[in-house]
């Protein structure tokens, strides 16, 4: 994992340590969630386009 992804769940725990009320930790929390499922989702990709790609040559 990068640092910059890194960088981005810390701060989302802090957001979610510095939520107001339930709901608003909770929401915090789902999107975290979010991002992280896209992140595991995106990150393969590059490598699965650049295998199609050799695929397609000649």
């Amino acid at each position: 994992m990068t640092q910059q992804i890194q960088d981005i769940w810390k701060r989302f725990d802090d957001l979610i340590a510095k939520g107001g009320n339930l709901d608003t930790k909770l929401i915090i929390e789902a999107l975290k969630l979010h991002a992280e499922l896209m992140n595991l989702r995106l990150g393969g990709l590059p490598h699965e386009t650049a295998a199609i790609m050799q695929r397609q040559k000649p």
